[in-house]
């Protein structure tokens, strides 16, 4: 609760502040009609960080390793999203630091991983390099999808309940992903149709990667990767079919567009809080189909199913508009 009560009254003084005063302008591919304020995700995942630094360390059950897997990669990805808010930074330029944290950081810092039930006999320095292109990808694909009022932080509220569905969080990991949501709740007011404030780079980027590593977040268990694809499957589809539309048509897919199924949604046939209210229940498919499944054929039917199932609703939905 004071975790809530103090990043509202910090977004409102964001709100209000002349300092911090970088506006969104709109242009012929953004979804919004006036100039919003930005990077208000400096605000409510900075706050998430110290709140999540104090309950780890004052508690007699922290967990360093936790602290290691969240806080680090958190700071860099905040970081970078605020300068790319303030100068624009080139894909290239985000996508190349990126690169350079995260394979050492995967490498120092997190443990082997099974994916579908299965660990490879691989050295770790390889695991480490695909599980870094994993949360890359992830992160930004969550940065990509982040076009439309609300939109994003419903998706990521959705996928939390995904995860406390499936997984099985100790209660330090519960804890962190509780402060996350928290974190986010205190956003929506100000980020509600039409929005007052935008999250930005600043936000999205930090968002994308506790995404990322949810999997992780999956008490003793040994981590499994491919439990992703189960906790965002409207991004994957939307977001790998559109990249791949956009390659074929020799676009750049770092540029700034209004392709994405949700996009076109919101602009041929529905409301924007309508649009957010039915992809993040859509999101919510997940479970129902999950736990049907789960005790009859494994992981990878599973997730072969809903991905499938996802797929063919992306295709009519796109073919009709």
């Amino acid at each position: 609760m004071l975790t809530f009560i103090s990043s509202t009254i910090l977004l409102r003084g964001f709100y209000h502040s002349k300092f911090f005063s970088h506006l969104d302008v709109p242009n012929h591919r953004s979804m919004h009609d006036y100039p919003t304020k930005k990077s208000a995700g400096l605000v409510f995942m900075g706050l998430f960080m110290i709140s999540l630094f104090y309950v780890q360390i004052y508690s007699k059950d922290g967990s360093f390793s936790l602290l290691s897997q969240t806080l680090p990669g958190l700071m860099v990805c905040l970081l970078i999203g605020f300068l790319d808010d303030r100068y624009n930074f080139s894909s290239r330029r985000k996508l190349f630091f990126e690169i350079l944290f995260f394979i050492p950081y995967v490498y120092l810092f997190f443990p082997d991983y099974q994916v579908f039930g299965f660990t490879l006999p691989l050295p770790h320095i390889v695991f480490s390099i695909v599980l870094a292109g994993y949360i890359i990808f992830v992160t930004n694909l969550c940065n990509f999808m982040d076009g439309l009022d609300l939109y994003l932080s419903l998706s990521i509220l959705s996928s939390i309940g995904i995860y406390f569905s499936i997984l099985h969080p100790n209660p330090n990991q519960a804890i962190t992903v509780l402060l996350l949501v928290t974190s986010i709740l205190s956003f929506l007011y100000f980020n509600f149709p039409p929005a007052r404030l935008f999250m930005g780079d600043t936000g999205s980027l930090p968002l994308g990667y506790m995404v990322a590593i949810l999997p992780f977040l999956n008490g003793n268990e040994i981590p499994d990767l491919s439990y992703g694809f189960l906790l965002i499957p409207v991004f994957w589809i939307d977001g790998v079919f559109t990249i791949l539309i956009r390659l074929k048509k020799k676009e750049n897919i770092f540029r700034a567009h209004r392709e994405h199924l949700y996009q076109k949604i919101t602009l041929q046939k529905l409301d924007k809080r309508f649009t957010t209210f039915i992809f993040s229940l859509w999101n919510l498919l997940t479970i129902p189909v999950y736990f049907f499944l789960k005790d009859s054929i494994p992981l990878m039917g599973i997730i072969s199913i809903i991905l499938f199932l996802n797929g063919f609703l992306y295709t009519i939905l796109i073919r009709k508009l």
